[in-house]
């Protein structure tokens, strides 16, 4: 088909049109205003997860827009272990990036958990404080309203240990609840 210089002037009129009614429309959609949401922080009791087995989270949104939170959260946990051996404990501390508008959300976070353990050594019949950094990446699911109240999180932690001889990388679920305002 051979197309005249009418019919190329008719297309780049139609093009020229569609292009004009989409900016029309997409600029109504797009806001540069901050988004309104009155939820900056959150506390959160997590099960698995960056915290190990159990912990307690602070979260801040540090930067909200309509489509995103990113922000810092920091905790401390605990794991059946301590009750036995006072010692052992762990400080997680990561970043986390919220996405959505509404009520659910995909949530994603890097987080560094300091693990403070006790370790024996059978054969010299002794022990010894120990420090290890478990990098734990989390996928979660989150429920949480955009102007606060119930928040609830679960998702797939890996637990990433590099140490000297291999890095482990264990599975790791969580689960967690709390209340953000």
């Amino acid at each position: 088909m051979k197309l005249s210089h009418n019919n190329l002037k008719q297309m780049k009129k139609i093009l020229l049109l569609i292009f004009i009614l989409r900016s029309i429309v997409l600029s109504g959609q797009i806001s540069d205003e901050p988004y309104k949401s009155s939820a900056k922080n959150s506390i959160l009791a997590v099960f698995g997860g960056s915290g190990k087995y159990t912990s307690l989270f602070y979260e801040r949104s540090v930067i909200q827009t309509s489509w995103f939170q990113f922000g810092a959260k920091g905790g401390v946990g605990i794991s059946p272990f301590s009750l036995s051996f006072p010692h052992e404990f762990n400080v997680p501390v990561g970043l986390f990036l919220v996405y959505g508008k509404k009520n659910h959300h995909p949530d994603l976070s890097l987080n560094i958990t300091n693990l403070f353990i006790q370790q024996y050594d059978l054969g010299a019949e002794s022990s010894y404080r120990a420090y290890k950094a478990l990098f734990v990446p989390t996928l979660a699911y989150r429920y949480q309203k955009p102007d606060g109240g119930l928040t609830i999180k679960f998702g797939i932690s890996p637990v990433i240990y590099f140490n000297r001889i291999q890095t482990t990388v264990s599975p790791w679920l969580e689960f967690g609840a709390g209340w953000s305002f």
